[in-house]
């Protein structure tokens, strides 16, 4: 198997969504980042796999007109191509 994939088996990576588990170590087995990833899979989330409030938003939104983005950096570039935010006069 690959790298992705046993990370995912050995619980490093959601197994739902493949968001990385950053909470120390690997179990040795799948688990989920979040209630909602366990829900997707018709699973219960562990409140032992990780505490909600240790996660990153899944995406961010722009506050002027409430497009979302996966990540930050791509939020941060609509600002400025769309929205002129940090641009000099």
């Amino acid at each position: 198997m690959g790298e992705i994939t046993d990370a995912v088996l050995d619980g490093t990576f959601c197994e739902a969504c493949g968001e990385l588990i950053d909470d120390g170590g690997a179990p040795g087995h799948p688990r989920y980042c979040s209630p909602e990833c366990a829900g997707d899979r018709g699973a219960t989330f562990s409140a032992s796999s990780r505490s909600r409030s240790s996660r990153q938003p899944k995406s961010f939104e722009c506050q002027r007109c409430r497009k979302r983005f996966r990540k930050m950096i791509g939020l941060e570039a609509h600002l400025r191509d769309v929205h002129g935010v940090g641009r000099s006069p």
